[in-house]
């Protein structure tokens, strides 16, 4: 069509009268006509190539941050390969209620509260992460990795390495149990029967820095996900008082499955185990170490 036109052009331009004439059979060579056509097909050749470099560079770009992620989480499938990690369901919040739940009824009632949480998960313990999933999990050189020579007593414990770990909803299931045990209406009871973080020899202040701990790893967690799902109100009385109505649905993970897998997979007797780090560990830096506690988070 480009070629046509052009023609076109030629003919018009060839006769000032403006008669037409029958187009040349075989048009004399225009050299300077040519080079114009060159150098505008370069031009559009070169803003062509360089789009579709562009293109492809942002796709690169793009594509290999998917693929890496997509790589890291198959690499996570390869440790948690008998858990449930993508299926979503429906589930509806309780709404308000002055029945309190089962988790948060008053400590050494009818309710057997400390056996809720312990069927939840909260007090499960650590499990090992093959050494080869470091990218996965984003382990560096810094954390620990057991052996099975580390373990002095009971033998036996490991017999493969691993990075000893925790599933973060496992630690916030701790946070929240420790939370609930240092509110006012159940410390007492906590402390008297020397139960939860006041039965391993620790002081009220170790207690306070460790409740504080868990209160802000759970701001972090609220913050991190920062829910833009709303609350509307209910009508609660005549007199125009007004009540949030916390029964939402919401798209949940399979929460039994990975509190399962946890349970399968963590490795209780390295809780009194007795450990030989190797001579070129290195130490973390915790800031306010005045407190020495030593109590286990």
């Amino acid at each position: 069509m480009e070629n046509d036109s052009s023609c076109e052009k030629e003919t018009l331009l060839a006769d000032p009268q403006g008669r037409s004439r029958s187009k040349p059979q075989s048009p004399p060579s225009h050299p300077e006509r040519h080079r114009t056509l060159l150098l505008i097909s370069a031009f559009l050749i070169t803003n062509l190539l360089s789009f579709l470099i562009g293109c492809s560079l942002n796709w690169a770009t793009v594509g290999s941050t998917a693929f890496s992620h997509s790589t890291l989480d198959i690499e996570k499938d390869g440790v948690y390969y008998d858990m449930d990690r993508k299926t979503l369901h429906e589930t509806t919040f309780e709404p308000f209620s002055y029945v309190m739940s089962k988790y948060a009824t008053p400590a050494g009632g009818e309710i057997d509260v400390d056996a809720e949480w312990e069927a939840l998960g909260a007090n499960h313990e650590v499990f090992l992460i093959p050494p080869g999933h470091e990218a996965a999990f984003d382990l560096r050189p810094e954390h620990v990795l057991y052996a099975p020579e580390m373990v002095s007593h009971p033998p036996g414990v490991i017999s493969e390495p691993g990075y000893p770990a925790t599933i973060q909803a496992i630690h916030q299931l701790h946070c929240l149990n420790l939370l609930r045990k240092s509110l006012w209406f159940n410390a007492d009871y906590y402390r008297n029967e020397a139960k939860g973080s006041w039965g391993h020899n620790q002081t009220d202040a170790d207690v306070q820095v460790h409740v504080g701990h868990c209160l802000d790893a759970m701001r972090q967690v609220v913050m991190c996900n920062a829910d833009t799902d709303v609350v509307p109100l209910l009508w609660f009385t005549e007199q125009g008082r007004t009540i949030s109505d916390f029964a939402r649905n919401k798209q949940c993970r399979n929460f039994e499955s990975v509190t399962a897998w946890s349970e399968k997979h963590q490795v209780k007797a390295l809780e009194s185990a007795v450990l030989e780090p190797p001579p070129d560990f290195t130490l973390a830096h915790i800031a306010g170490t005045e407190y020495n506690a030593c109590f286990v988070i």
